[in-house]
């Protein structure tokens, strides 16, 4: 990712904004994340059953588990960039 080599280069020749880059690193990271499990935008709003699933799915968050794809946690990752 072209992105990655350009902060990558940064980090190194301008280290006075060693903190911005690293937030830069952050959203990088989130953003390959989201890519890969293959985030999608959406313009409608939610449908009422899907509060249920999202109860369901923080219930199972709350005995430790994260859920490994789906559109929930690609927007996650999508929105913490």
């Amino acid at each position: 990712m072209k992105a990655c080599d350009v902060l990558s280069e940064l980090i190194l020749t301008v280290p006075r904004l060693g903190d911005l880059f690293d937030l830069s690193a952050g959203v990088l990271a989130s953003l390959i994340k989201a890519n890969e499990l293959e985030y999608q935008d959406r313009d409608e709003e939610l449908p009422p059953e899907y509060y249920p699933k999202l109860s369901e799915r923080v219930r199972k968050m709350s005995e430790g588990t994260l859920p490994p794809r789906g559109f929930w946690i690609s927007g996650y990752y999508f929105n913490s960039a």
